[in-house]
């Protein structure tokens, strides 16, 4: 038996990373479109009784990719592999983890059921969006958090005060702020659920360092990081970053991050972009090993 790896077309760069970093052969992927959109995909190189984990990010085209990700679990299961693992870098849907409001579908339990009943028998998720969100899977499901990761990429650009932009977050930004034996601070914020408007203060941000660093886990239209760094522009701060470890950045988050005064932006891997600065696959090939020694 052989624990083998199979990287999907949207974590390449992660996946051979981790394939690396584990020590374990990676097995062709073949993957492709029909003219009509429908996606094909097949898998190489898989002996029976193999362990086989799947590498596949869930990001946009979601629908897409979590379709692709279906289709490697498939193709794994008909080939007689021992078990599949799935790493899941960015876990879409994952944000709809209880119901707002009458109506709402849970896609969260969705997608848990969905994974299951194509064959995973054990998940890793990077940064998951809440403890909520991981209850609905019945199979063995590990959170991966890549605190280490970001620090390590955060050590070497000097100092800074690093800011939760808003509370729910404040606990990550002082564990990294903790790993880089600097301050941190916080945004309050409220949303309203109905209209999605956001409004924000400065909750407590000491002046320690002329540079604030902005951390979410998740940065998408960059609204909240625009209030946030308007905010501690007008506090005085000389500089301001913001990054995540998921970056989707939709809806021209850029610009407008920009805009606001943002003159650095970065993300990880677990999305593959032009903002991608350092990658998770350390944290990721800890929380395998701990499975697969």
């Amino acid at each position: 038996m052989a624990v083998k790896l199979a990287v999907g077309p949207s974590s390449t760069s992660l996946g051979v990373s981790l394939a690396q970093k584990l020590g374990i052969e990676t097995i062709g992927v073949t993957c492709r479109h029909f003219p009509d959109g429908e996606t094909y995909v097949r898998l190489e190189e898989a002996a029976k009784g193999d362990e086989l984990i799947l590498v596949q990010s869930l990001c946009s085209p979601q629908a897409e990719n979590l379709m692709i990700l279906n289709q490697m679990a498939s193709a794994a299961r008909g080939l007689g592999v021992r078990s599949i693992v799935a790493v899941v870098p960015y876990m879409a849907y994952s944000r709809q983890d209880r119901r707002f409001l009458l109506g709402e579908a849970l896609t969260a339990e969705l997608i848990a059921r969905n994974l299951e009943a194509c064959g995973v028998s054990r998940i890793f998720i990077v940064e998951p969006h809440s403890e909520e969100s991981l209850s609905f899977f019945s199979v063995p499901c590990h959170p991966v958090l890549p605190a280490k990761d970001t620090a390590e990429f955060l050590r070497n650009r000097g100092d800074c005060v690093v800011v939760a932009p808003d509370e729910k977050r404040l606990p990550d930004a002082k564990d990294l702020a903790t790993r880089l034996s600097v301050d941190f601070g916080w945004i309050e914020k409220s949303r309203d659920r109905a209209t999605g408007s956001v409004t924000a203060k400065i909750g407590s941000v000491p002046r320690t360092s002329p540079v604030a660093v902005l951390f979410d886990d998740m940065i998408s239209s960059g609204g909240t990081i625009v209030k946030a760094a308007e905010l501690l522009r007008s506090a005085g701060f000389e500089r301001i970053e913001a990054g995540c470890v998921h970056g989707l950045f939709a809806h021209e988050a850029e610009q407008k991050m920009t805009e606001a005064g943002v003159s650095f932006i970065f993300a990880s891997d677990t999305i593959e972009s032009k903002f991608t600065r350092y990658s998770v696959a350390q944290s990721v090939a800890e929380s395998v090993k701990k499975e697969f020694p």
